[in-house]
């Protein structure tokens, strides 16, 4: 398996880093790329963070359009709480990814690769995606009219890559 320990992961978790080293960023560095970037748009935006949870060595970046983040009672507990930075996670067993997933976003190293973040305002998860855009830097947040589809990402992408090429702060692919 390419050199990786995916140790103390579920076996959903575990499958998914295990496609995205083999058939992903094996396969990338082998074809001579240097620079790479994840893409994840609703499940896939999860999977893109988890991977760099467990490998940020690996990414260059990540760009998450109107990603699923977690279901309503955890956004709520969250919420309930001040949102993420007074937030616990508390005991998070193997089984809940959503947890696990805001606990590292709550705790991110600096060191961790830069995420950017395009919704629509009236997604189904949009409550999820505006906690996480409530710390990322605004400069990474692209928030537009529209639901969980392809028209609001494509909008939302557009305007990312507008402004990071009129006035990069963070180098885009």
């Amino acid at each position: 398996m390419t050199g990786y320990r995916l140790n103390g992961l579920t076996p959903l978790t575990g499958r998914l880093l295990s496609f995205f080293i083999d058939d992903v960023i094996v396969l990338a560095r082998k074809k001579g790329y240097k620079s790479i970037w994840l893409v994840g748009n609703s499940l896939g935006g999860s999977g893109a963070l988890f991977y760099i949870k467990a490998h940020p060595e690996d990414i260059d970046g990540v760009i998450l359009l109107g990603p699923f983040l977690g279901d309503k009672e955890l956004m709520a507990e969250i919420e309930a709480a001040g949102g993420v930075q007074k937030w616990e996670p508390g005991d998070v067993t193997d089984d809940d990814y959503d947890r696990a997933l805001w606990g590292w976003i709550k705790q991110a190293p600096s060191s961790a690769p830069p995420v950017f973040l395009c919704y629509g305002k009236e997604d189904r998860f949009s409550g999820s995606q505006a906690l996480l855009a409530s710390i990322l830097p605004s400069s990474r947040v692209v928030a537009v009219q529209g639901g969980h589809d392809w028209k609001s990402w494509k909008r939302a992408w557009d305007i990312l890559f507008t402004r990071h090429l009129s006035s990069p702060d963070t180098p885009l692919p």
